[in-house]
């Protein structure tokens, strides 16, 4: 049920304190995020705004995973701007790579995203079942708390 501005709302929390995070389970992160876009177009055959807020914070994980920690074919190397120190301290250096490097950072976040929704699109179809109960129980109760979840979709150990 909408919120606010919200269309709604998942909340992923730690199962642990987590100061490094792998590639699979960041790549998983991004695949749920788009799983609310990917279950309005396999449901309606229509989107709408209402993942606008889960398709930033997948493309920022993606960028992060690009540009920071060297998770894509570019290989491990630090390719985002720099911050200033001294009285400019906050501000960043701006940016020192060429348009080449910018488009294929680019490339490198579409093919991310594009593979995260396509995965959450055919983990969608495999569990549609699964789907159309936890909608049902949504529609019941409005909130699902972690274990009336996991009752009915079953419990992933990570």
């Amino acid at each position: 049920v909408s919120r606010g501005m919200s269309g709604g709302h998942t909340l992923f929390p730690p199962t642990e304190d987590r100061s490094n995070e792998s590639k699979s389970r960041l790549l998983e992160q991004i695949t749920a995020a788009l799983g609310g876009q990917a279950a309005e177009d396999l449901i309606f055959k229509d989107i709408s705004t209402g993942a606008a807020s889960d398709i930033d914070v997948a493309t920022n994980i993606a960028r992060a995973m690009v540009t920071q920690y060297g998770m894509s074919s570019l290989g491990p190397i630090s390719l985002s701007p720099r911050s200033m120190f001294g009285a400019w301290r906050g501000m960043d250096e701006g940016s020192e790579i060429s348009q080449k490097l910018a488009d294929a950072i680019d490339t490198e976040i579409r093919k991310i995203i594009d593979n995260a929704y396509k995965n959450a699109q055919l983990l969608l179809k495999k569990h549609k079942t699964k789907l159309d109960a936890v909608a049902k129980s949504l529609l019941e109760k409005e909130t699902l708390e972690s274990d009336e979840f996991e009752a009915i979709v079953g419990n992933k150990k990570s």
